[in-house]
């Protein structure tokens, strides 16, 4: 039976692991919604998971599934979750508001170039 007393960087690497599997697949709000409704529910759920599936978690690599329980024990890191998937989504959301605006930009451009090219063009004819 593996320690389920996590070091702090190990609870902070599953986390971000969590929050980057929610945002890269856009299931922001279902996940908030899910987290946020079984909030109060996760050490009940945690110690559930030892006492039932506790035969089953050792078949998922790497300590996965006793690492989960372990994290799923605090309620404060349900809480790390939500926040570090809402510091996800509002940086992705950056991103996508700056390269929409870059991309805006570049067409402005080729616009103006088309318009200086046929306005030359018209010149020198």
């Amino acid at each position: 039976m593996p320690d389920l007393d996590l070091p702090p960087e190990k609870v902070e690497e599953l986390i971000d692991k969590i929050a980057h599997f929610i945002v890269d697949k856009e299931m922001e709000v279902p996940a908030i919604m899910f987290l946020e409704t079984a909030k109060p529910l996760t050490y009940i759920a945690s110690q559930f998971s030892l006492v039932f599936l506790w035969p089953y978690l050792s078949m998922i690599p790497e300590n996965l599934g006793y690492n989960l329980v372990a994290l799923f024990r605090d309620r404060k890191n349900v809480e790390k979750i939500l926040q570090r998937i809402e510091e996800l989504k509002e940086e992705r959301d950056r991103l996508k508001k700056e390269k929409k605006a870059k991309k805006e930009k570049t067409k402005e451009k080729r616009k103006l170039r088309s318009l200086f090219g046929f306005l030359k063009r018209s010149k020198d004819n």
